[in-house]
């Protein structure tokens, strides 16, 4: 039997796009190479300046660059969900290319550590917790579970423009100490190249948790969905993964309009 857990007051958080089996990501380059950012750098005013903070982040890419205070790339890290420390984030926006200028194309550069050396990379490719949305979070009997929408370091102020953004979502278990990202299992409803389980930030339409059950060795997220011209509900498992970590798999959609 199912059982309920914890019910969510509307929690809105934006998704890229309005139904969910027409939300494939089939781009595969969200990856930053050597010649982009030397390319890129290289119209600079350098030094950049740094705003400090302190906080932490996941990094997301195949083959990100890692730049020193010069913007030049020194080496590369491909740890899909590493989580690092940030220490700094430039004060201005900087576009991924020269050939696209456009405010989608615009990130911080962002300071992090990593094994005791600093870097920098584009805010592109690293995805922290925004700071005007707290983590939802449920107590299962001595286990307390937490869930979070991440974003990058974007020069968007809203979700007035239509980008292609990627918001993961971060899920901590106090039961294992886990703390990560959400593997996605493609299946016959839902697939993406985009390898984590998202909840999605964008103009078209809202994604609001209203829900979470357990089932077996399961949680269980009921997510409904609205767009300008769409409802849908959609039902969303989680369960632990020996390689993994956890993992989400869409389990249904009713399209309600």
């Amino acid at each position: 039997m199912t059982k309920t857990l914890y019910h969510f007051a509307a929690i809105t958080i934006c998704t890229l796009c309005v139904s969910l089996t027409s939300c494939q990501n089939n781009s595969k380059s969200y990856s930053l190479s050597l010649q982009d950012s030397s390319e890129t750098n290289s119209a600079l005013s350098l030094p950049l300046s740094y705003r400090n903070i302190e906080t932490e982040g996941f990094i997301i890419g195949d083959q990100v660059a890692l730049l020193n205070d010069s913007l030049q790339a020194t080496d590369t890290i491909s740890a899909e969900g590493k989580l690092v420390k940030i220490s700094g984030i430039s004060e201005q926006f900087y576009p991924l290319t020269l050939t696209d200028t456009s405010i989608c194309n615009k990130y911080s550069y962002v300071r992090i550590q990593i094994q005791d050396e600093q870097s920098i990379i584009s805010g592109k490719y690293i995805y922290s917790a925004t700071s005007d949305e707290a983590p939802k979070e449920i107590q299962i009997e001595k286990d307390k579970y937490s869930f979070v929408r991440l974003e990058n370091y974007n020069a968007l102020s809203d979700t007035s423009a239509t980008c292609d953004l990627h918001t993961p979502l971060l899920f901590s278990n106090s039961g294992d100490n886990y703390k990560g990202l959400l593997k996605l299992v493609n299946n016959d409803i839902y697939q993406s190249e985009y390898p984590y389980f998202e909840l999605m930030a964008n103009a078209i339409a809202h994604d609001v948790i209203t829900e979470i059950n357990t089932k077996g060795d399961q949680l269980i997220l009921h997510i409904r969905r609205t767009g300008k011209q769409s409802l849908a509900n959609i039902v969303v498992a989680i369960k632990k993964d020996a390689l993994n970590g956890y993992n989400a798999e869409v389990k249904s959609i009713e399209n309600l309009r």
